[in-house]
């Protein structure tokens, strides 16, 4: 979910009068579309990881939600981003 609010913001900066000024190839766009949507949705990823670690109040699980929580960062940025 998180993903996809992200998607939002970067349909509305890649639409941008001044960013379509600039001739951009298909695969440039998917390629930076995989990378930023990680990186923008990431902070958020492992907030949430965070936020498991403080409920439970287990490190096992934190050590083990963090990672979790980047891979799927990772595949769904990938996943959303080939739709575009």
């Amino acid at each position: 979910m998180l993903t996809h609010v992200v998607v939002i913001a970067w349909l509305e900066v890649i639409n941008a009068p001044f960013v379509r000024l600039f001739p951009w190839l298909l695969e440039t766009k998917l390629a930076a579309a995989r990378k930023s949507i990680f990186l923008m949705a990431l902070p958020g990823q492992l907030l949430l990881g965070l936020m498991v670690m403080l409920l439970t109040r287990s490190w096992i699980e934190a050590l083990g939600m963090i990672p979790v929580g980047i891979m799927i960062s990772y595949f769904s940025a990938k996943r959303v981003s080939l739709k575009l």
